[in-house]
């Protein structure tokens, strides 16, 4: 006998912020049990809250799960077609978080096979961080460096910003200046949250993620309402930023757009008349997207856009100390996307993009009288140039998963294409690309244990790429979730690295075409807790990690003045953490400890080996008062090791630079039914400016003339307001 089918529509938003709920599950079962035959329907809801079922008439049981809220249960009948309209309460954030990256289907944090770290947008507001790098300051295994000219980067787990990827809603960033991305460029003022995954997820996402991946989720959600949110913030440090964000959903289109600007006006720890430490910049940033939701497709378009300036003042030249040398940094990004999600069945998905990213760098040199304040451009003596990238992109993945059955997996392919060019380019113009296929599958015993294998095959224009596995394992027994893996990185050289050309009266290093890859085994072990006390979450986790990277690549000397990128012969990191989180309706406490080694070997003559460690801890604590929030920031960073290679002696060379603690303290208040958040505080209360960084040698640490690495801007007040104004 066959049933009469009906068509059940519907839509999920959240009773919190009454937004749409995206990829939520969607059960239509005969019976409470929610399992095997008594399931006769099954979705997936899309990113704006909405999913379609057929299911033969009659009387069933629907339940809706979404994570970040309780799951919703109720009777209905079905005998027509029906629309549900269904809101989800909201839980505790410490039982899990949305992730999509790695993943065949967006799910929970703490379902996830790999171990991923979320930082929401909630929580980035009540710090007052506008960009990446004060975003990752205040983490656990990530430590942040700070160059006047080239910016800000990253190192996780012990290893440096090169082999950290960097994406944009799955999009990887280009533009690396000594093979790291600027963190301070990569805008915060109109996203979601902020995904880590720690470790080599090369079979995911290929070569420059061999010590992880950081994937920024922007924004694509909007009510039907609209909404309008402005940001203002200003720093005794000199910062000023407004940022403005606008989104309308009308009927099947979804539309976003924002744009912002940060100034910074310099600063040095004393007086030094026109010469700034810390150079000043001025950044805007612009984004635009829309997107059509039909019943099964998705599709989206946007572009963004990113200028910077920066200035390099010169100190004022003897002998009457009248004129200077200045230099000027112009930054611009163009980043362009078309994304297609394609629910192909109630339980599988096809997700696609092409997108398209232009990088520029601008270096002018003047030559400026102080006294008339003209200004001459220098032109022969290698101070201008133009370095850019392009890089064309395409993924797709194409995912099958189902909750009759235990195996989901996921298949798709990776194309990147860049080009680098300028002076600074051997030959003026080269090009690398990456194809690849990858695949991988997740297994469930009897819902304790997944088994998550996976594999990368990849062509490279310039060198054989090895195969690249992962093998991961999740196991929950009572209230602890247990994770192992073992990953296969690979990261070949990039542009730079091969083709350099940076030769003038002051510079001279050049590129090395006989580079080999890098090549890496990683293993991570970790443990997390979830136990409930009456009205308090404590969330226990421990963790250990090691690395270990042959032929990694470094810029060494080959003579006093000549400068070339070498492979070293091994690199190991190891350590590991231990992590304690509270969480009480109005109070969050989170302690961390972590531990790493780093050690280094070089292959030059009869090799030389350096090797140290170093700890951090943090402190994060938030209190409500009515509706004032303090919250307090802390992170011990101890003293650390940098390596490079003498040039005189073809040995590893170490820097030791010392430990330094940052603090910051805020307390937010909301008005006028939420709709305005008041942030006023300090940041970097203990004032931390430079920290030494002495050379250690063979007769000890040389402490007669130590350089200073530059930290932070000293202590500084600030106040930040968020306005949000919808119909």
């Amino acid at each position: 006998m066959v049933h009469a089918q009906s068509q059940l529509f519907i839509s999920i938003n959240s009773q919190k912020d009454k937004e749409a709920i995206e990829y939520a599950d969607i059960l239509v079962s005969v019976d409470k049990s929610f399992h095997g035959e008594s399931v006769v329907g099954y979705a997936v809801a899309s990113e704006l809250g909405r999913a379609k079922l057929e299911v033969p008439n009659g009387n069933y049981f629907v339940k809706v799960s979404a994570i970040g809220h309780l799951d919703y249960i109720s009777p209905i009948q079905v005998n027509q077609h029906k629309t549900l309209n269904i809101t989800l309460q909201p839980s505790d954030e410490m039982l899990g978080q949305a992730v999509v990256t790695i993943q065949p289907k967006p799910q929970s944090s703490t379902k996830s096979v790999e171990k991923v770290l979320v930082l929401t947008k909630k929580e980035l507001d009540n710090r007052s961080v506008f960009n990446l790098r004060d975003a990752l300051a205040q983490q656990m295994n990530v430590q942040i460096s700070n160059d006047n000219s080239t910016g800000s980067s990253v190192s996780l787990m012990g290893v440096s910003g090169q082999n950290v990827k960097i994406l944009i809603d799955g999009v990887p960033v280009i533009g690396r200046l000594d093979g790291n991305i600027d963190l301070s460029q990569i805008n915060l003022n109109d996203i979601e949250r902020i995904e880590i995954v720690e470790g080599p997820v090369s079979t995911a996402y290929g070569s420059n993620a061999l010590a992880g991946v950081i994937n920024i989720i922007t924004k694509k959600k909007t009510s039907t309402a609209g909404e309008i949110n402005v940001d203002g913030y200003h720093e005794t440090n000199g910062q000023d930023n407004v940022s403005v964000t606008a989104g309308r959903q009308i009927k099947k289109y979804n539309i976003r757009a924002g744009v912002s600007r940060n100034f910074f006006a310099g600063w040095n720890p004393e007086d030094q008349g026109r010469f700034d430490l810390w150079k000043p910049k001025e950044q805007y940033n612009g984004r635009f997207q829309i997107s059509r939701s039909g019943e099964r497709t998705e599709v989206l378009i946007k572009t963004e856009v990113f200028s910077e300036l920066l200035l390099n003042k010169g100190k004022p030249l003897p002998s009457y100390y009248e004129t200077a040398f200045d230099e000027e940094f112009r930054t611009r990004r163009f980043d362009q996307k078309i994304q297609v999600n394609k629910q192909l069945d109630t339980n599988k998905r096809f997700s696609g993009y092409l997108a398209y990213n232009v990088y520029t760098r601008l270096r002018n040199k003047f030559f400026k009288d102080l006294v008339t304040l003209n200004t001459r451009k220098v032109v022969n003596d290698g101070g201008n140039d133009t370095t850019g990238f392009n890089a064309a992109m395409a993924r797709g993945t194409y995912s099958a998963f189902s909750l009759k059955r235990p195996i989901s997996y996921q298949i798709g392919y990776d194309l990147l294409h860049q080009t680098g060019n300028g002076a600074r380019i051997e030959g003026g113009d080269k090009a690398i690309t990456d194809l690849a296929i990858f695949a991988t599958s997740e297994i469930k015993i009897r819902e304790k244990l997944s088994i998550k294998p996976g594999l990368r095959v990849a062509y490279n224009s310039s060198y054989d790429a090895p195969l690249a596995p992962t093998l991961s394992t999740r196991y929950k027994h009572k209230d602890y979730v247990y994770r192992l893996s073992y990953g296969r990185g690979f990261r070949a050289p990039d542009i730079k690295e091969l083709y350099l050309y940076f030769v003038d009266v002051n510079h001279n290093v050049v590129g090395n075409q006989d580079l080999r890859a890098e090549r890496s085994h990683n293993f991570q072990f970790s443990a997390t807790g979830f136990h409930k006390l009456k009205t308090t979450f404590v969330r226990p986790s421990v963790s250990v990690f090691y690395n270990d990277i042959s032929d990694k690549i470094t810029l060494a000397g080959i003579t006093a003045t000549e400068y070339t990128y070498v492979n070293l012969d091994r690199f190991k990191s190891a350590g590991g953490n231990v992590k304690l989180g509270i969480a009480s309706p109005k109070t969050r406490l989170n302690l961390g400890w972590s531990f790493t080694r780093v050690e280094s070997v070089s292959n030059a003559g009869e090799g030389s080996k350096a090797q140290f460690s170093y700890n951090e801890l943090l402190t994060n604590l938030s209190r409500k008062f009515g509706k004032t929030t303090l919250n307090v920031y802390v992170k011990y960073n101890g003293p650390k090791s940098v390596f490079n290679l003498s040039s005189e002696t073809d040995e590893i060379q170490e820097s030791r630079i010392d430990g330094y603690t940052l603090m910051d303290v805020q307390l937010a208040r909301h008005f006028f039914e939420k709709r305005f958040q008041l942030n006023i505080g300090s940041k970097n209360v203990l004032g931390v400016e430079n920290v030494a960084n002495r050379v250690q040698s063979s007769g000890g640490v040389h402490t007669s003339a130590p350089a200073n690495l530059a930290i932070g801007t000293g202590r500084s007040y600030f106040i930040k307001g968020i306005l949000k104004l919808t119909k």
